[in-house]
């Protein structure tokens, strides 16, 4: 196959997968906890050669692309809602659904059914001593920096968050807002001096959409430029079996 054509296919193979990483980022520019994606590529370089040796080496390339999600801090913004909550550090929520237990940094909570503290889709938010019920006579609901809750002025229990080392490559992205561990890994299930709570704020999305604006544009002409690369060519190629080849 043609060097060219083979580099030229591959880098807007590429073109479209960041397309669509800066498209979702784009479309979550304003989605509560929710952290920017970006691609990267590993190219593998393999050297071949026929069995008997006799044969010169060929080099085959292998371009595999990846996702890599910014783990900063967003903006706070102020609610003033009590059951809206924003973590400032590396730490995330512990919530619990049907089928085990998840990470998030989506901090607007609510009181299920039940009466218990969950999310939009009905996930527990846990705490030192497991799913936090809500006291029937509850009329003042405070959580303070450190993670702790008051009802009534009275201590409940403590929010329990978690610190882990390079998110970026331990924690699998999930939608609305959610994170699984990739593996076994050492990590605390506690609040540590780093992370500090904030009661009525909500944690924005780290998304700068100017500059995803830019990449989109960046990328657009890239792809283009590849584009009109493999139509040259395929045009020279054209020539020289076409024409060159009859002489």
């Amino acid at each position: 196959m043609n060097y060219g054509l083979r580099a030229a296919a591959q880098a807007m193979n590429l073109g479209t997968y960041k397309q669509d990483i800066i498209s979702n980022n784009i479309a979550n520019a304003n989605t509560t906890g929710f952290k920017a994606n970006d691609a990267f590529t590993i190219a593998l370089n393999k050297k071949t050669s026929a069995h008997n040796g006799t044969q010169p080496f060929d080099t085959t390339d292998k371009v595999m692309y990846s996702t890599y999600t910014d783990h900063t801090d967003g903006n706070m913004k102020n609610t003033n809602r009590d059951l809206d909550l924003a973590i400032n550090g590396n730490g995330h929520f512990l919530m619990r659904k049907a089928n085990g237990i998840e990470l998030s940094r989506r901090g607007d909570f609510k009181i299920g059914l039940q009466g218990t503290i969950v999310n939009g889709k009905g996930d527990h938010l846990l705490a030192s001593k497991g799913i936090i019920e809500v006291e029937e006579d509850m009329t003042n609901l405070v959580i303070n920096k450190s993670g702790e809750i008051y009802m009534n002025g009275e201590y409940y229990d403590t929010l329990m968050l978690t610190d882990i080392d390079n998110p970026s490559a331990n924690l699998h992205k999930k939608p609305n807002g959610l994170y699984e561990l990739k593996g076994p890994m050492d990590y605390t299930w506690e609040s540590s001096n780093e992370n500090k709570i904030y009661q009525g704020y909500l944690e924005e999305s780290n998304v700068n959409s100017l500059k995803e604006m830019v990449k989109m544009i960046e990328n657009e002409k890239s792809f283009n430029m590849n584009q009109k690369i493999i139509q040259a060519i395929d045009s020279t190629l054209n020539i020289s079996v076409n024409q060159i080849g009859k002489v």
